[in-house]
């Protein structure tokens, strides 16, 4: 609910965001103070930013009177050739939008990409 009421605070974008022990191959979160700024994906990311420990879980609230003009906008131009819906948060910012992150509970927002990461998914079980 938390991001359900930054979005009625004037958020297009509101990303829900979490520290993990490992931040292993996540997303990353960069944040100038409230403001997201822009997500990068792991593997487009550079050692800097995959420093970041603020890790994008995936889970995205937008406000509906943006959001078809944002994901209509999302393109391919990456590493894995992929539509990223991360890039709704620089798309936004460009429109002149605000974005921002929440941080959630590791345990809660946690995805599995790898067996090691399902492993830890498990263990929190």
């Amino acid at each position: 609910m938390r991001s359900v009421q930054k979005v009625r605070d004037g958020y297009a974008v509101v990303v829900l965001g979490f520290e993990p022990d490992d931040p292993a191959r996540y997303g990353r979160l960069k944040m100038q103070g409230d403001e997201l700024v822009k997500i990068v994906e792991y593997k487009d990311a550079n050692d800097e930013e995959r420093a970041i420990k603020f890790c994008n879980s995936g889970c995205m609230a937008f406000d509906g009177r943006y959001l078809f003009e944002i994901l209509s906008k999302i393109g391919h131009n990456n590493a894995a050739g992929e539509y990223y819906l991360t890039d709704a948060v620089e798309i936004a910012r460009k429109m002149g939008l605000k974005c921002t992150a929440i941080k959630g509970d590791p345990k809660e927002v946690a995805s599995a990409n790898t067996r090691e990461e399902l492993a830890l998914l498990e263990s929190y079980l």
